[in-house]
């Protein structure tokens, strides 16, 4: 997934994971 590739090639804040995560709805609960 694209996604979590950018997640790890960008630094981002515990927030934005947080929003991100409720953005996919949970899907890639890692």
């Amino acid at each position: 997934m694209p996604l979590i590739q950018k997640i790890q090639a960008r630094p981002i804040s515990f927030h934005s994971i947080k929003s991100l995560f409720k953005s996919t709805g949970s899907t890639a609960s890692t």
